[in-house]
């Protein structure tokens, strides 16, 4: 199994940006697990499944692996290159803020602000926002992440 940098990442399989949602989490480019988003990551996944990755967090920390997974699953990647090996990127985070992993945040809040309705369509939210709201509401987003979970069992 290769595993490569998340810049190599980006820069040789170029995740193309969610077109169903304007407010994606990273940087735009994934895509849910459910709803439009999941049924259009599906049909990808039966049409190229070589270019669709998963984010996972595991035991390992979050990662992106090639293919489409269930288990402890987060989103999905839709690159507009397609890999030709079993590939793990691991992603490593800035421990300066105070080990804050700042992806799980950021999918965190608009997972939840998308579901309830609340998501305002094109309003930049600051990183300070959504780590005040993450921490706050610490057991609203684990919650949906555990029934996730259970519902891929």
């Amino acid at each position: 199994m290769l595993r490569i940098s998340e810049d190599s990442f980006y820069e040789t399989f170029k995740p193309q940006q969610n077109h169903l949602d304007d407010n994606a989490p990273f940087d735009g480019a994934m895509y849910e697990t459910y709803g439009d988003e999941a049924l259009y990551a599906n049909h990808i996944n039966r049409v190229s499944p070589k270019k669709v990755w998963t984010i996972i967090e595991g035991d390992e920390g979050m990662q992106y692996i090639t293919g489409k997974h269930w288990v402890n699953r987060l989103g999905y990647f839709i690159c507009e290159v397609e890999w030709e090996e079993e590939t793990v990127v691991d992603i490593e985070f800035d421990h300066q803020q105070e080990d804050t992993d700042l992806d799980l945040i950021e999918w965190a809040y608009y997972r939840y602000h998308k579901k309830s309705g609340s998501m305002a369509r094109g309003g930049e939210i600051k990183r300070g926002e959504m780590e005040e709201w993450f921490y706050e509401h610490d057991n609203e987003w684990q919650n949906d992440l555990e029934i996730d979970h259970q519902q891929e069992d």
